[in-house]
C-alpha cells in the first residue's frame, strides 16, 4: 500500500472488482454480501478520490505504528467489538490492549470475520446498547444534560433531526450513523 497509484489502480481494474472479492472472499456469513451490497461498496470506492482516501489511511497508520516508542494511554471509555474469525487483523493484536486504554472493554464474536457489522448486525447492536447503559463515572461527570445515559439520549432523538450535529452520543468515541434512509 506504500507506492504511491499502484494499489489504486490495481482495485480500481475491472470496475473495482477487487473490492467486491475483498469483502466477500473474507466474509464468513456471505448471504450479507449479495451482489448488490457488494456493487454499493464498490460503487462507493469508484467515486473521485474515495479509495485513494481509503488507501491513505493504511499509509499513514502503518509507518506510525512501527515507530511508537512511547504507549500513549487513551482515558476515554472503549468497546472493542472483534469477529473471532478475522483474517485482516488477527486475535494476537488483542492481547495487551487493556494497558492502552483506561477504560477498556472487549466483546468477541465467535464465527464473525471483519465485517462484524454486516454479518451479525443484531448481536453488535446489542453489545453497543449493553455498553452505553452502563454507568460510567467519565461520561456522567462531563455531560450532566443526560442522568439517563444512552437510553434518555436515544428518547430525544426519536424525532427526526435536521443534522448531526443535533445528536449527542452517550460515550465519546461511538460511531453513529445519521443518515436518513
Amino acid at each position: 500500500f506504500q507506492l504511491p497509484w499502484i494499489p489504486e489502480r490495481r482495485l480500481m481494474k475491472n470496475d473495482a472488482a477487487a473490492i467486491r472479492q475483498i469483502f466477500y472472499k473474507t466474509a464468513i456469513d456471505k448471504r450479507h454480501f449479495t451482489d448488490e451490497v457488494l456493487d454499493h461498496y464498490a460503487n462507493q470506492a469508484l467515486d473521485e478520490g474515495a479509495l485513494n482516501a481509503m488507501i491513505n489511511y493504511y499509509r499513514a497508520a502503518l509507518p506510525s505504528l512501527y515507530q511508537l516508542k512511547l504507549k500513549p494511554v487513551l482515558e476515554v471509555p472503549t468497546l472493542l467489538i472483534w469477529g473471532e474469525e478475522d483474517t485482516a487483523l488477527g486475535l494476537e493484536l488483542i492481547p495487551g490492549a487493556e494497558q492502552l486504554v483506561t477504560d477498556f472493554t472487549y466483546r468477541p464474536i465467535p464465527g464473525v470475520s471483519h465485517w462484524v457489522q454486516q454479518e451479525s448486525p443484531e448481536k453488535v447492536n446489542a453489545i453497543i446498547a449493553e455498553w452505553l447503559d452502563q454507568p460510567d463515572e467519565f461520561f456522567e461527570s462531563r455531560s450532566p444534560r443526560h442522568p439517563g445515559g444512552a437510553a434518555d439520549i436515544d428518547n430525544q432523538h426519536r424525532q427526526p433531526f435536521a443534522s448531526t450535529a443535533d445528536v449527542e452520543l452517550s460515550k465519546p468515541g461511538v460511531a453513529v450513523d445519521c443518515s436518513r434512509a
